[in-house]
């Protein structure tokens, strides 16, 4: 029999396919009596690969990608080959095997193939996506495995976790599982952690989470455990083998992951003889059959949360694993490369039968629609959040269980999460893996605490839901303290809010209410004064739960009053705007002036959302095209939060990373920019600058005032500033154009083109800000009737989806259509923003713009206005909103050559009238 087995290299950005897919390809090309051939498909052409499949009789699928889906089309499409395809699925199954449906798959594959999965959860999960597909299962196995001896069996054993350092892998739950484990042991064993971080968070339900090793070195801070965890970053195998080969330890991994099909590292450490503790869930659960005397297995627990490993389950196990044993090296039968040969030999020698075409699940069905409606190529977003029915029905195929708990809540005290904080009267959980929640507290007799000691006594059932969720667990009553960090805003609001304050008894306003702040009373049956800060957006969503007569809204710019007119549907005359220069004692601002070397400061949050990648390169060309040296002094605590307009979007590295890289990158003809953090927020605008400019950049949704800025007014320094939100009311300063700042709503990658547009703009002087004179307050009230209509019109106008930047999840909602519009409509109320009339189509990038790679960044930079452009990859072209852009533009313009898109122009052209709109870049320009 003759066996051609098509495998790849794509796949190998995942070490442990790296090891499983040379496995595999061994494997079956060792099988006796079976001759075979190794095609990779990254390599081979179509013509190269023709004679190969004639010689075939059966294929083997190593991994799934599109080059293995042109292969495929070869085999069936072209030849119509009748032999079977033993196909890997992987983790495909867990998400309804939309991929193989999405690129035709499905109608290329029939009943007499074979699907290949590695444990009896993957089983389950494959009844889920066909009703009459074939699969058996086989486990990976470990080639040239070496026989390591046996240690003696330690009591204060450390615990070892291999693999990703990733959300998925619930190392934040392992973290404040690790705490309470060395409480009750009096232990001081180490919990070491091998691996490179990703920041891919739930992506099967839209949500990031960037620096999960930033925060997991954070919650052991917090829990005064950092001397205990030990983070090792990544280390080839063959030197954690050897670190490890002496010693006794347990391996743990209390990982939700649904690709957590099999686990090579606890394999690995299983068949070496040591002790594992490991989720009951996809491949680890069948580890129970062959390691019972060496395993531990944690429940997962079904709940309104989705699936739950929680902080108390890993303890139990966890001191558990103390009465089972390490054992001598040994491998079981079962995954033995002769009895993985026998179950392939076995499977070939069947004989073919009548085939038919694949028919999907209801359940895969469901999730195939659902990602044919997110305009994407990924699974981000098929499932709402870990709520949603039909995620569960897959949870609970994986390993999900009900599992009733012995559980009697009394009166002790519960402890909160190291992700979860009491602010006021709500509960804000924002979880590494599951994301963010909000609870209203029910007031009751159980006291519930966070990290920083705050109390509330709470009802039953608060209890209960936080519990079933793994945000709280039975207090250990450890008193110990550590540090605490500031919400990223509170100080702002903290000087806002007395400031208003005065502003409110100069002017006899009563009864103020702040609604980003806490613990306050009012009057209810006054006019309550609402005061919006930058959350304004988030205050009007959720003010369903005020729960007052009468209110007249104050807020602090005129931009965020144009928001809540003409976006939220507000009457003009119940919001008033409080002038700036009433609530600091603006100076005369001079103008800019960069005739000498300056300084350039900026204060505040360093952080994506103020764009300050963008500012260093304004601040590289400055220094070029004015031959000055002028300084660029950042003042402030990085942060990883990103725009929400952004939609989805990771880093493999932190944002101080890449800013160091950025500036070190750079051949500066002066200064480089300074990084100067921990200066006090009245102590800033007080150091020893030279002929001082203040400057931001910043397109935040929240600018809604900016405190820095103000306080550079009281010193009298210009200011360069966004032509957005508040810097709009900063009168004297120079504004710069939002379109050179925000050319469209996704990360700009051309932030090099556009830096030194912003420079010579900011050179120009020509926008000078002449403030907003507010003379008269409006005071028409608001009733809640009149409230809930504006929420209800709100939601009716940009869809029930609207509340995810409620629950923190803006991004998300950016990802849908009707989310662009929504931040299309706010950018324009914000800052001016328009739309290009030009669109330039370029052929690299994953899926979007933002995804680009650094040559085509690099090449696309240079083009001579880019600015005018709106730039959209080859498949975004065919999104409904862009298709509609397209046939309204008035020139589209091509940056590669006719003949490498010949398909794509035609199609371009037919959405056209008139092809004299259409052009193509000259080679020198791209």
């Amino acid at each position: 029999m003759k066996v051609l087995i098509l495998t790849t290299r794509q796949n190998h950005v995942w070490t442990s396919m790296q090891e499983i897919i040379p496995s595999l390809e061994n494997l079956w090309s060792s099988l006796e009596g079976i001759e075979s051939q190794i095609i990779n498909v990254d390599e081979i052409s179509i013509k190269d690969l023709l004679p190969k499949v004639l010689w075939a009789e059966n294929f083997v699928v190593t991994a799934f990608n599109l080059k293995i889906v042109s292969a495929l089309e070869v085999v069936r499409k072209s030849i119509k080959h009748p032999g079977r395809i033993f196909f890997y699925m992987h983790n495909m199954q867990t998400i309804g095997a939309w991929p193989l449906e999405a690129w035709g798959l499905n109608k290329l594959l029939n009943t007499n193939d074979r699907f290949i999965v590695t444990c009896e959860n993957d089983i389950r999960s494959m009844k889920l996506c066909y009703e009459n597909a074939r699969y058996f299962k086989h486990p990976f196995f470990i080639e040239n495995q070496v026989v390591r001896e046996t240690v003696c069996k330690e009591e204060d054993v450390d615990f070892i976790f291999i693999g990703r350092i990733s959300a998925q892998k619930n190392l934040h739950n392992l973290i404040w599982a690790f705490s309470k484990y060395l409480n009750v042991k009096k232990s001081d064993a180490k919990l070491i952690f091998y691996g490179k971080e990703d920041d891919l968070g739930s992506p099967n339900m839209g949500w990031s989470c960037e620096n999960y090793m930033e925060k997991l070195r954070s919650y052991s801070e917090d829990l005064s455990i950092e001397k205990n965890v030990i983070f090792r970053g990544f280390v080839n195998r063959d030197e954690i083998e050897r670190e490890l080969e002496h010693r006794d330890y347990v391996f743990i991994s209390p990982s939700l992951h649904s690709d957590e099909n099999f686990g090579i590292a606890a394999f690995r450490s299983l068949i070496s003889g040591r002790r594992a503790v490991l989720s009951d869930w996809g491949g680890h659960s069948d580890y129970r059959n062959y390691f019972e005397k060496q395993l531990e297995l944690i429940p997962v627990e079904q709940s309104s949360f989705g699936p739950v490993v929680s902080s108390e389950a890993i303890l139990e196990s966890m001191l558990n694993i103390s009465s089972k044993e390490s054992l001598p090296s040994h491998c079981p039968s079962y995954y033995e490369k002769s009895s993985l040969a026998r179950i392939l030999t076995n499977e070939l020698s069947r004989e073919s039968e009548e085939h038919s075409e694949l028919i999907l699940t209801v359940e895969a069905r469901e999730v195939v629609n659902r990602q044919k409606g997110l305009e994407n190529n990924f699974s981000t977003g098929i499932f709402n959040d870990y709520s949603d029915k039909l995620s569960h029905t897959f949870f609970s195929a994986y390993g999900m269980r009900s599992v009733e708990r012995k559980v009697e809540f009394d009166r002790n005290f519960y402890d909160l999460s190291p992700w979860s904080e009491i602010k006021g009267n709500r509960i804000e959980i924002t979880d590494p893996h599951k994301s963010c929640y909000s609870f209203e507290i029910e007031t009751g007799n159980y006291p519930l605490r966070d990290l920083a000691r705050n109390t509330r006594y709470v009802s039953k059932s608060i209890v209960e839901k936080l519990y079933s969720g793994g945000f709280c667990r039975i207090s250990n009553l450890d008193l110990s303290t550590g540090r605490y960090l500031q919400d990223h805003c509170s100080v702002s609001i903290e000087i806002l809010r007395e400031r208003v304050l005065k502003f409110f008894e100069v002017n006899n306003i009563e009864n103020p209410y702040f609604a980003d702040c806490e613990e306050q009373s009012v009057d209810e049956s006054k006019v309550v004064n609402i005061v919006l800060f930058g959350g304004y957006l988030q205050r009007i969503l959720e003010s369903g739960c005020w729960n007052f007569n009468k209110f007249h809204f104050w807020v602090l710019s005129p931009s965020v009053k144009k928001v809540l007119v003409e976006i939220c549907g507000l009457k003009a005359d119940s919001i008033s705007v409080i002038p700036r220069e009433k609530l600091f004692s603006i100076s005369k601002v001079k103008k800019v002036s960069l005739e000498k070397s300056v300084d350039l400061v900026y204060a505040g949050r360093i952080s994506r959302v103020k764009n300050i990648e963008l500012l260093i390169y304004t601040n590289y060309y400055l220094q070029l095209l004015l031959k000055k040296d002028i300084k660029l002094n950042l003042i402030g605590d990085f942060d990883e939060n990103y725009h929400d307009y952004w939609g989805y979007f990771s880093s493999s590295k932190s944002y101080e990373e890449e800013l160091n890289e950025l500036v070190n990158s750079l051949d500066w003809p002066f200064s480089k920019p300074v990084f100067l953090r921990k200066v006090n927020h009245d102590k800033w605008a007080l150091k020893n600058f030279t002929s001082p400019h203040y400057i931001s950049l910043s397109s935040y949704l929240s600018e809604d005032f900016a405190v820095s800025v103000a306080q550079a007014q009281e010193k009298g320094w210009p200011c360069i500033l966004s032509n957005w939100g508040a810097h709009q009311d900063v009168k004297g300063a120079t504004l710069v154009s939002v379109n050179n700042i925000l050319p469209y709503l996704k990360r700009n990658i051309f932030i090099k083109a556009y830096g030194e547009n912003i420079a010579k703009e900011i050179i120009s002087s020509k926008t000078i800000c002449l403030g907003n004179n507010l003379e008269t307050f409006n005071r028409l009230v608001v009733t809640p009737k009149e409230m809930d209509q504006v929420r209800s019109k709100l939601v009716k106008k940009y869809s029930r989806n609207i509340m995810l930047i409620l629950r923190g999840a803006g991004e998300r909602f950016a990802q849908q259509s009707i989310g662009e519009t929504f931040y299309e409509d706010l950018a324009k109320r914000l800052g001016g923003y328009s739309l290009r009339n030009s669109i330039l189509i370029v052929k690299d990038g994953v899926n979007e713009v933002g995804f680009l790679e650094n040559k085509a960044t690099n090449d696309l930079s240079s083009i001579s206005e880019i600015s005018k452009y709106e730039i959209l990859t080859a498949s975004e072209v065919v999104k409904k909103r862009n298709l509609i852009k397209v046939m309204q533009a008035e020139s589209i313009a091509f940056s590669f050559p006719k003949e490498d898109g010949v398909e794509l122009f035609q199609f371009v052209s037919s959405l056209v009238e008139g092809e004299d709109k259409i052009f193509f870049l000259k080679d020198e320009h791209v």
